[in-house]
């Protein structure tokens, strides 16, 4: 009977990731458990990496983002920013900032990290976009290592919610990774997550 449901309703290829359904249910049951620091870490990083681009690159009326014809970005995040605001508008809301970068994927966020933007994400940037890093004698955390850590994230993310197996040996410490970029933004939102995923 346990069979029959799992074909009916998981799908048979789903479940062929998995060893059992107890494996599954683990999955499910990790994939809880990374739900709550990974949504603050998107929703911290890009309000993060908002308010540091508007101090610095906002000029003569024009904001890096909302006027983002004139801006630094590239082909691909204005390709992005095009399909973000083309859903806004499809569901009747009134276009605005905030729920541009609401709208906008983790992947977006992320690819400002990217080489493509050496030039804009120096050293002073990142770490006004991440004030706890640590000191530079003590742990050098430059553009490509941040990069390398959010792409991470960013596909343990995309397993999470695409409800795919993320028990692999690659992601055995991810939570680690996430837990300690949240402290990078802030303290408080590194023990704000913690406490509220020990609700759970």
């Amino acid at each position: 009977m346990q069979q029959e449901i799992i074909t009916k309703y998981l799908s048979n290829a789903r479940f062929a990731t998995f060893k059992n359904i107890e494996s599954y249910n683990e999955n499910l049951q990790l994939s809880k458990s990374c739900y709550i620091p990974l949504a603050l870490l998107e929703v911290s990083l890009r309000n993060s990496i908002d308010m540091v681009f508007s101090k610095h690159f906002n000029k003569n009326g024009k904001d890096w983002l909302f006027d983002y014809q004139e801006s630094f970005l590239k082909p691909m995040q204005l390709t992005q920013i095009k399909k973000a605001k083309d859903k806004i508008l499809s569901r009747n809301e009134i276009f605005s900032k905030d729920k541009l970068i609401a709208e906008l994927t983790f992947g977006f966020w992320t690819s400002l990290f990217h080489e493509d933007f050496k030039d804009i994400m120096r050293f002073n940037i990142i770490k006004e976009i991440f004030p706890n890093l640590p000191p530079k004698n003590v742990t050098l955390i430059n553009r490509k290592i941040i990069s390398k850590q959010l792409n991470y994230i960013r596909e343990f993310r995309n397993r999470i919610f695409h409800y795919e197996n993320i028990l692999k040996p690659k992601f055995t410490n991810i939570i680690l990774s996430i837990y300690k970029t949240l402290d990078f933004i802030h303290n408080a939102i590194y023990i704000f997550a913690q406490r509220a995923n020990d609700r759970i």
